[in-house]
């Protein structure tokens, strides 16, 4: 790391915003971290992302296949990988639903749900096909977190065209009154790809839910 950030930007591995300047990844540029320590501990997550930044294509889990023969086998086994994805994502909504109504506090403050969306980073132990039948067992959860739209656009890469699309679909949901949508943004690092869980007329769930008879405090985690 050797070019230096403004002051009161975040540490992309411990989510910090220390007083001293953060040093950007000197391979993108793309990210920033408050130590070496940070930078080692992320590189796992980063390092695809960062080939994505670099070279703006997305970089597979197995680009050492050079021949055709090869690289026809690769994009079966990555369209295997997202149709796992995508049957964990549709095994797991209700779940992904109800924690993002809780970590947004959506219940106490709907309009969150405008102006955040819940980050869930998975991963799995091996970048193969599964053979299990169970779909939610085809990724572990690493990271739940609270993120705005606003910080998702402008500085997470691979989040910036989910983002922008997002922001159309929001604007036809309200001209058609369909009423806000609650977003789970699914970002799987090893695939340097996101996916989004989109829940339109979340206000009429949220009006249909037994209340609570005591409210807890929440936190959002605001940048």
């Amino acid at each position: 790391m050797t070019s230096r950030t403004k002051l009161n930007q975040i540490c992309q591995f411990c989510r910090r915003s220390p007083r001293t300047e953060l040093k950007k990844c000197h391979k993108c540029g793309s990210v920033s971290y408050c130590s070496y320590a940070c930078q080692r501990e992320d590189l796992t997550n980063h390092q695809r992302a960062c080939r994505v930044a670099r070279e703006g294509v997305l970089i597979p889990p197995l680009d050492f296949l050079k021949t055709k023969k090869e690289k026809e086998r690769l994009t079966e086994i990555l369209t295997a990988l997202c149709n796992d994805l995508s049957r964990w994502m549709e095994a797991k909504s209700s779940a992904l639903l109800e924690r993002c109504i809780n970590e947004l506090g959506l219940k106490y403050t709907p309009d969150a749900c405008e102006t955040h969306v819940l980050r869930v980073v998975v991963s799995r132990d091996e970048m193969w096909p599964s053979s299990t039948s169970t779909p939610g067992e085809l990724f572990t959860v690493t990271k739940f977190e609270v993120m705005s739209v606003r910080y998702a656009r402008e500085s997470m890469i691979l989040w910036k065209d989910c983002m922008r699309e997002l922001e159309i679909q929001r604007q036809e949901a309200k001209a058609n009154g369909l009423g806000m949508i609650a977003v789970v943004g699914v970002e799987c690092p090893a695939l340097a790809t996101v996916r989004l869980l989109q829940f339109t007329g979340v206000g009429k769930y949220l009006l249909a839910a037994p209340a609570e008879s005591s409210q807890r405090s929440h936190r959002r985690a605001r940048r």
